[in-house]
């Protein structure tokens, strides 16, 4: 029998060709199968494995002769704690670091954590006397 023949024969109807499309090329992600020492499947050496980016601590204060950019970094951590911290202790210690960081452009933000209400822990009732004596402390000239 002719294959040629039984295509002819088939019952579906044929599909119009469609346009072939361009692929974006997406970048390929590392593979965390092996540790990056061991030889891959096919003998070659494996590649290295990037290790993702682990939550660090809070940066320490700036000493006095820090770069402005290092400066800034460190005030928008220490704010974005006094803001975002989950317990009052959380939020009080930002309030310390950001006095020993001496910027006067935490202000601000202390003022607004002054203000902020909530029940129980999500309240600033608890660290108002410790914002209020931060606020004074970086508004005097030093």
């Amino acid at each position: 029998m002719d294959t040629g023949s039984l295509r002819s024969h088939h019952c579906a109807p044929s599909l119009p060709s469609l346009p072939v499309l361009p692929v974006p090329s997406v970048p390929s992600v590392p593979s965390v199968s092996a540790p990056p020492s061991a030889p891959a499947a096919s003998g070659t050496p494996a590649r290295p494995v990037a290790t993702p980016a682990r939550p660090s601590a809070p940066p320490p204060a700036a000493a006095p002769g820090a770069k402005p950019a290092d400066r800034d970094a460190q005030l928008k951590a220490l704010v974005r704690d006094l803001e975002a911290g989950k317990t009052c202790g959380d939020r009080r210690a930002a309030i310390s670091k950001l006095v020993e960081l001496g910027d006067a452009r935490a202000i601000q933000a202390l003022r607004r954590a002054t203000m902020r209400g909530g029940q129980g822990d999500q309240s600033n009732a608890c660290l108002k006397s410790d914002a209020d004596r931060a606020i004074k402390e970086l508004a005097s000239p030093r």
